[in-house]
């Protein structure tokens, strides 16, 4: 298995990570993930992460590139993503399904 892990930034042109994916696809590379920057407190240039509203922006019309690419996110976290579904977790965690009655925790 080969796996990759691409962040999206503020400035980040969606249409290059399409680009992206689709350049990976010679390599074999399984299932790429996408995931958003967040700032942390070491980090002092904050104006390249994102707030949930930026994220939501930035992620609103990826099913298309979501259906051509397998990429590596649950379906609740894609939710997120695009804005459909609203998720109190830690930054940088990722929200699954982790108990049998289906309730989502974030890890």
């Amino acid at each position: 298995m080969v796996c990759t892990n691409t962040t999206v930034y503020k400035e980040t042109d969606m249409k290059e990570l399409e680009e992206l994916f689709g350049f990976l696809q010679q390599f074999d590379v399984d299932r790429p993930p996408a995931s958003p920057a967040y700032g942390y407190s070491a980090v002092n240039d904050r104006e390249i992460f994102m707030t949930r509203d930026d994220i939501h922006e930035k992620f609103k019309n990826v099913d298309t590139m979501f259906k051509r690419f397998r990429l590596n996110q649950t379906p609740m976290y894609l939710e997120f993503l695009k804005g459909d579904r609203d998720l109190r977790a830690p930054r940088g965690a990722i929200p699954r399904i982790t108990s049998r009655a289906g309730k989502a925790r974030a890890t």
